[in-house]
């Protein structure tokens, strides 16, 4: 009796639970450092409310490190809209060049983001590029951009 109980009940949960989906389609996203310095991007998601209004406050998602004339690619599900960062929905990016100049970057056009930045979702190739020109017009933050 046990051991129909485990062919009938058990194995098949367990069988399920480890079914993969093998045709989730993937998008790699590459973020590409054209700039004569190193960079490091400090992305955030401010927090909102149910309406989509901001509370305060806001959560870190991980500090990407990319060295000059260097890409950074990451792989994705596509139904996963975290682009190139560790968490969803990132709408403020601190771009630091080499702890010499900064650029914020914020992104009010939430949910869709459709008319931000390309740093926040990519291009139509999936990939944002940060230029010499992204360097040249960031501000001075005299070796203190934290």
């Amino acid at each position: 009796m046990k051991n129909l109980f485990y062919l009938l009940i058990v194995l098949p949960i367990i069988t399920l639970q480890s079914c993969v989906d093998q045709n989730t389609p993937e998008t790699t996203f590459s973020l590409i450092n054209n700039s004569s310095v190193d960079i490091i991007l400090k992305p955030y998601s401010r927090n909102r409310g149910s309406n989509g209004e901001l509370i305060g406050g806001y959560t870190n998602a991980d500090i990407i490190n990319i060295n000059n004339g260097e890409r950074m690619s990451i792989t994705r599900e596509q139904r996963d809209n975290r682009t190139f960062y560790s968490i969803r929905n990132v709408d403020s990016i601190r771009v630091i060049f080499n702890n010499r100049k900064i650029a914020v970057l914020i992104c009010d056009d939430w949910p869709d983001m459709a008319n931000c930045n390309t740093i926040f979702r990519g291009d139509s190739n999936n990939s944002h590029i940060i230029t010499e020109n992204d360097y040249n017009n960031s501000e001075d933050c005299n070796d203190n951009c934290d």
